[in-house]
């Protein structure tokens, strides 16, 4: 990749970009008009390329879906890869602040569900009542 110091045409003082006709992408999004003959052309590409498109919801939604990520279920805070993602026996998924059952008013039973991990895990064991000779 070759270095170039030169600076906009624009007067900006951000460097510039030769694809762009020696403009930075700021200063050519302003100067630049809105029917060039390019934009068109690509607009319409884009265009043909969308009604080609098998998805069902629209490509708004799609990004909206994919850019939120994961979100506490108490806060909505969004949970970054470094807290990681609390996940609760009640099935929501929460941050650092909520991560325990009394910060979200968890409705979840552990104490019956511990009670019958500890029946399955234990089974009763019973003597005959009668000894056989």
């Amino acid at each position: 990749m070759e270095d170039s110091s030169e600076y906009c045409q624009g007067g900006c003082g951000n460097l510039a970009k030769r694809e762009l006709g020696g403009y930075c992408s700021v200063c050519f999004s302003i100067t630049s008009p809105t029917k060039d003959s390019d934009t068109e052309n690509l607009k319409k590409e884009v265009g043909s390329a969308k009604a080609k498109s098998s998805h069902k919801c629209s490509p708004r939604k799609r990004l909206l879906s994919k850019s939120r990520g994961k979100t506490c279920a108490f806060c909505n805070k969004r949970i970054t890869l470094i807290e990681g993602e609390m996940k609760c026996a009640c099935g929501g998924t929460f941050c650092t602040k909520h991560q325990f059952s009394k910060d979200h008013n968890c409705h979840y039973d552990y104490r019956s569900d511990a009670s019958k991990k500890i029946e399955k895990s234990n089974p009763k064991v019973t003597s005959e009542k009668v000894t056989k000779f």
